[in-house]
């Protein structure tokens, strides 16, 4: 059996898999980052150790009580979070997370190097990636950044956790703006650009690397005997796309969970005049094409806690919504939601820039402005389809994954604004699968594509067909939406 450690922005999760791919067990303990009122968002590391020992601790003994063998440890996890951590592996200060915005009032000192970082790089710079957290270290907590031995984030940590190796791969490595593409290696310029110590960044592996052998301290705790290897499968969205079988262009995947995503494989990188196009290298070589939206599901889950009384269930909240926005025609009787709720994320010049619900009157109900919520991510992600594929020159078959499609009537949406056919997957766990898949072919390289095939057909859930009807409905609204959104200000 091999063990995939798949850690999300809000959970950490433990799934054993068989030979042929099926998931035999599950585990999941939820760890949601503190959002401050300042734009802070930041995670304590010693959670995340905590939850990666309970994975263990659970996924063991299942397999104890099964009497089955641990083979193999593949790690997935999200990308940029930032903290200090010291050389006996103490965290220094709070990981500052992927969704954080203090380092927005430090975007313009690199204006003049933007589009260099972006060429060389793949990204333009932005609050989102790790370079610019780790030269707010640097400057704000100077005695921190002098004590750390590495900067690093929750992939290196966990690595760094169960082998004793402090490593990343360029799956990860490509999220941080100090890695360049070309090369597939840390970048000097870059480095010079953010004041960074190269000394204090992770040592480099492809994807899919053996990266160690399960330190002793953890074996013996858990009682197991002989060597386990450990896979550094690959970053969370690019194991995402390599798990429902997206290895060549042709096919964009809409993956909608905390944040959502827009992402497609290209054989090279691909920029546009707005660097709003991300290029990361892919787990399965090649590269990740990417356009994101840093709050979804959190603007409705958001919504839910805001609008629902506080004794009601997480579960009853979101089946009560569901409920409403089904009664709630297309185009939300007219409301609509703009759902930048954390912001731009470069430094633009935006004056109207956050979140904001347009359109309300004395007859607007709680579903009308919860199905606005769905409407506005699908309307985002609309955008950023066709950006890419004017970028590609290519027209796309769309996989729709993340914890939002579990609601059929998002995925409705998403095909009546796409005006395409959207396949919504039976395979929930699209991530960990994809990391399955490269901790797999570390050890069985000839067999893993016929694996592949038959598990990604068996994956295919539900084709949600576009209503001509609403599809002409949401596109004048596009259009009304696209002036709406010029006039007050956004890009």
């Amino acid at each position: 059996m091999i063990l995939i450690i798949d850690a999300g922005t809000t959970s950490i999760r433990g799934i054993l898999y068989d030979e042929e791919g099926n998931a035999a067990f599950i585990s999941q303990h939820h760890s949601s980052p503190q959002f401050l009122t300042d734009g802070r968002v930041e995670q304590n590391p010693l959670i995340w150790k905590r939850l990666l020992e309970t994975a263990l601790k659970e996924a063991v003994a299942h397999l104890d009580q099964h009497h089955l063998p641990l083979e193999a440890i593949g790690l997935t996890a999200f990308r940029s979070p930032v903290f200090p951590i010291d050389k006996n592996g103490k965290p220094l200060l709070p990981a500052i997370m992927w969704q954080d915005k203090r380092t927005d009032c430090l975007l313009e000192r690199f204006s003049s190097h933007n589009l260099d970082i972006y060429l060389r790089s793949g990204l333009p710079v932005s609050s989102v990636f790790s370079a610019i957290k780790m030269y707010w270290i640097q400057q704000y907590k100077p005695e921190e950044y002098k004590q750390s031995w590495k900067l690093i984030g929750i992939y290196e940590y966990l690595l760094f956790l169960l082998t004793g190796r402090m490593v990343t791969d360029h799956s990860v490595a490509s999220r941080t703006n100090l890695f360049n593409l070309q090369a597939k290696d840390w970048d000097d310029t870059l480095i010079s650009y953010f004041g960074i110590d190269k000394a204090k960044l992770a040592e480099l592996v492809s994807p899919g690397s053996v990266c160690g052998e399960l330190c002793k301290e953890i074996r013996k705790e858990l009682s197991i005997s002989g060597s386990i290897p450990v896979v550094a499968a690959g970053g969370d969205q690019q194991c995402s796309v390599l798990g429902f079988g997206i290895t060549t262009p042709g096919t964009i995947t809409v993956n909608t969970g905390t944040g959502a995503y827009v992402l497609t494989i290209s054989p090279r990188p691909v920029r546009n005049e707005a660097c709003s196009i991300y290029s990361n290298v892919a787990a399965a070589g090649a590269y990740l094409i990417e356009s994101s939206l840093s709050t979804a599901g959190t603007v409705y889950r958001w919504f839910a806690e805001l609008s629902i009384e506080t004794t009601t269930t997480e579960k009853k909240k979101f089946s009560l919504l569901d409920r409403e926005i089904a009664q709630s025609p297309p185009g939300a009787n007219g409301v609509m939601l703009i759902p930048r709720f954390k912001g731009p994320s470069d430094s633009t010049g935006q004056t109207f820039s956050k979140g904001a619900f347009l359109n309300l009157d004395l007859s607007t109900k709680r579903g009308d402005m919860a199905r606005a919520i769905l409407e506005g991510i699908a309307f985002e992600l609309h955008d950023r389809i066709i950006e890419i594929e004017s970028q590609t020159n290519t027209h796309n078959r769309i996989f729709a994954s993340g914890g939002m499609t579990r609601f059929p009537l998002y995925n409705q949406i998403l095909a009546d604004i796409f005006q395409r056919p959207v396949t919504s997957m039976k395979n929930g766990e699209a991530t960990a699968f994809g990391a399955w898949l490269n901790t797999n072919r570390a050890f069985t390289a000839s067999q893993t594509g016929v694996k592949f095939s038959d598990s990604m057909k068996a994956a295919e859930a539900d084709i949600y067909l576009p209503h001509k009807k609403h599809s002409a409905l949401y596109r004048s609204i596009l259009e009304r939406r696209k002036q709406t959104m010029k006039a007050l200000g956004y890009s």
